[in-house]
């Protein structure tokens, strides 16, 4: 009877630590560790460092190189008002570069500005002498146009809005029309011009200038064959000055 519980008492024993050894591990209920964040503020560094140092050197010699062209065409004398306000512009743009701002697109504007100002003055100056030939009626369309995009321009001038393009683009339109009509206008005056000149020189052969006074006829000849030669090379007005002059020797 002993033995029959020792067996029973063993066997129970038995099945107890076979039943803890299959439990479960219970669960870690430690949170993780949240990573650590790193700041990059190397790659802030070196961004702030680039847009500091922005290049425009070439958008800047563009402006100074439009600049330069303005100041050739006289507008120092033809024009102070307008370029007392683009120098303004052009200040407040190179102080701009000098703290690192890109000003490419602001060069680029006001580049176009002073191109503009160099063909109004262009426009202005060929303008005028067509007038003063008093055959602007060879040519009335083209000096029409001509007067009509200057206009424009001017009052361009007066509109905040105004964009350098059209500056630009109503400048050269006057200047080109004013070209086409002076050459016209030329071309009339020169052949004119030539044509009196041919004259005096059949006067002057024919009472023997050329041996009588010799030095004044030779400058004479010399002066219309110039002018011939300027002619033929399309350089009208120059053609035209020395045809006038022939003629008054």
């Amino acid at each position: 009877m002993k033995k029959l519980a020792l067996s029973f008492l063993s066997i129970m024993l038995v099945l107890f630590f076979v039943s803890c050894g299959s439990k479960e591990a219970p669960e870690q209920t430690t949170e993780p560790e949240p990573p650590v964040v790193t700041e990059p503020t190397e790659e802030v560094e070196k961004v702030v460092d680039e847009i500091k140092s922005f290049d425009n050197t070439i958008s800047l010699q563009t402006m100074d190189a439009a600049r330069s062209s303005a100041l050739e065409s006289g507008a120092e004398e033809f024009a102070p008002e307008q370029l007392k306000t683009l120098d303004a512009l052009y200040e407040a743009i190179k102080t701009k570069s000098d703290n690192g701002e890109d000003v490419s697109n602001e060069c680029a504007e006001l580049s176009k500005k002073y191109q503009a100002l160099a063909s109004y003055i262009d426009a202005k100056q060929i303008k005028e002498k067509i007038e003063k030939t008093n055959k602007f009626s060879l040519a009335q369309s083209l000096y029409d146009e001509g007067c009509k995009a200057l206009d424009k321009y001017e009052l361009l001038l007066e509109d905040p809005n105004a964009s350098a393009q059209e500056l630009f683009d109503n400048a050269t339109a006057a200047s080109a029309s004013f070209n086409s009509a002076l050459v016209i206008v030329y071309k009339q005056l020169a052949k004119d011009a030539r044509t009196e000149a041919i004259s005096s020189k059949k006067k002057a052969d024919s009472v023997k200038a050329g041996v009588a006074q010799k030095e004044a006829y030779k400058e004479a000849v010399e002066l219309m064959n110039k002018a011939d030669s300027l002619y033929a090379m399309q350089s009208i007005s120059k053609a035209y000055d020395n045809y006038t002059a022939s003629n008054e020797i």
